[in-house]
């Protein structure tokens, strides 16, 4: 039996559950997400009772845990602000950039955490998507430094 089976078996009001790639189970997507940070490989499973297995999120990162900047020019692209909104921030927090950039709110309602930041992407201008990434990266560094203790 696996161990997510065992989970489901245990909490009968368990619909659907997050494993990371350690095999470790938890019912809160963000719980999953913060304990993915501690691992090498951060694959995150969502698993349904019924038995249907999705990959949440991908991402294999250095020993700084970091999005590596993997783009020649410099630039993160899409697909790695959209990481790092999920991964750095809550919803909250996003949901509130996705309003200072006049996201409309019939595209949040109901949206995952990705698509709000897609859609944030989308709305957001050139110079808005330059600030964002500005504060990601200042958000890598303060964490950096936070490890290195300087």
């Amino acid at each position: 039996m696996s161990r997510a089976d065992k989970v489901f078996k245990g909490n009968k009001s368990l619909n659907k559950l997050f494993q990371t790639s350690d095999g470790q189970c938890f019912p809160v997507k963000s719980d999953a997400r913060n304990h993915s940070r501690s691992l090498s490989d951060q694959i995150i499973k969502e698993i349904h009772r019924s038995g249907k297995t999705e990959k949440v999120k991908e991402k294999k990162a250095p020993d700084s845990g970091q999005v590596e900047n993997s783009n020649p020019g410099g630039q993160m692209t899409d697909d790695q602000i959209i990481l790092r909104l999920v991964q750095d921030n809550t919803v909250e927090e996003n949901l509130k950039i996705a309003a200072d950039h006049k996201v409309p709110e019939a595209e949040l309602k109901g949206a995952n955490e990705e698509e709000i930041a897609r859609a944030i992407l989308k709305y957001a201008t050139e110079s808005e998507k330059e600030l964002i990434i500005q504060k990601i990266e200042e958000g890598s560094e303060e964490e950096e430094e936070e490890k290195t203790g300087e």
